[in-house]
Formats: C-alpha cells, structure tokens, sequence
C-alpha cells in the first residue's frame, strides 16, 4: 500500500515495537491504493495479531505463522498488514497480500496462515 510505505519511511511505524496485526478480507473489497487506513477497508473477516516479528538485514519482515478464526462463511480476497493503534481511522494500512492463501474460496472456520519464507513485507 503506497501510503502505508509513505508513514515507514515518515517513521509513524516500527514495525517491531508497535502492534501488528493481519485481517483476512472477502471479495467484499476492492483494492484501492488510495486507502491509507483500516477505516477505508469493507469486508473483515478474521484478524490476527501478529507475534514473533522479524525485520531480516536486507530488510524482510516476517512473523510467526497462525490461524485466522473465520466466524461467518465469505470468499477469502486479501489479507491487509496493518500498524494497529486501536482505532479503525488511525490504523495504517501497511501491505496486502491476494495470492497464496487459497483465495478465491468461500470458508468458515480455522483458516491457517503460513507466511512465506520470503516475507510479508519486503
């Protein structure tokens, strides 16, 4: 997301220190690159808090694996990285993923989510 890339580098995010979090997103959203917050996404699924976060020397994050607790089924679309303040208008939209994880598919349930080796955020 091209504002969550403008608020790292203005340094309004550490990614170790501050809460992270990932919210798996149904075909109910369109990807808008002009979304800068948790506030501007339609179609929460599940969100996860992230734990184990790593930032590699050549500058890859990445987390512990984990399990998306689906509660309503929809068709799985994204899932959003996002600096989490605990307000929806305040919380940067950081990255998003829409391949790899089966999307596409209506689910309900235990969703697990095993991040590649190469990173979330790279």
């Amino acid at each position: 997301m091209p504002k969550g890339r403008k608020h790292q580098m203005l340094g309004d995010v550490a990614l170790l220190a501050d809460t992270i979090i990932a919210i798996l997103v149904s075909d109910a959203y369109t990807l808008d690159t002009a979304d800068e917050f948790r506030s501007d996404i339609t179609g929460e699924m599940a969100v996860i808090t992230l734990t184990g976060k790593t930032v590699s020397d050549t500058g890859v994050f990445n987390a512990d694996d984990d399990v998306f607790s689906v509660a309503v089924s929809a068709v799985k679309s994204a899932i959003f990285i996002v600096k989490d303040t605990g307000t929806p208008a305040t919380s940067i939209l950081l990255g998003y993923v829409n391949e790899g994880f089966g999307f596409g598919t209506a689910v309900v349930g235990d969703q697990p989510v095993s991040w590649d080796a190469a990173g979330i955020l790279f």
